[in-house]
């Protein structure tokens, strides 16, 4: 099963109309709303996975992830250490959706973060306190990737 994550705002995913790979999840960064793939349906045919009620407060963040450097002592790993973030809002209902952002960063191109696999998700969660975003790489990584966060509650 794949775990690799695409964000794009909803209009964008209407309008390439993608098919995302078997449990590959794709996340609207301006509703909150996201679809898990299944290798053969069309992003405006597939269900939504969870809606964020009306009126719900969403948050969005940028959050980097350093995989380390390539050289003599750093090779690629699979997994960079965990970012904390102080967000002291965070309740015990609140919804976590993270996802490698497409876009330039130190050593990558907008493609790399799909090309190894790059998955992240929010680790010790403390209501009132923040959480910890903790990234991986499928193929293993180096190097500094942009991820973004939506908090919705």
């Amino acid at each position: 099963m794949s775990y690799l994550t695409v964000s794009y705002a909803a209009a964008k995913f209407t309008s390439l109309n993608p098919i995302l790979e078997l449990g590959e999840i794709g996340t609207e960064t301006d509703t909150g709303k996201f679809k898990e793939g299944d290798s053969v349906t069309a992003w405006n045919s597939l269900p939504y996975g969870f809606t964020p009620s009306p009126g719900s407060n969403i948050v969005s963040l940028s959050v980097p992830v350093d995989f380390g450097f390539e050289g003599p002592t750093w090779g690629e790993q699979g997994v960079a250490p965990p970012v904390t973030v102080p967000y002291p809002a965070i309740t015990a209902s609140s919804q976590i959706l993270c996802a490698p952002e497409l876009i330039s960063t130190s050593g990558h191109d907008p493609e790399d973060a799909l090309q190894e696999g790059v998955f992240a998700g929010a680790t010790n969660i403390v209501p009132g306190a923040g959480f910890d975003i903790s990234a991986g790489a499928i193929g293993d990584s180096w190097g500094q990737y942009s991820i973004a966060v939506q908090i919705i509650g």
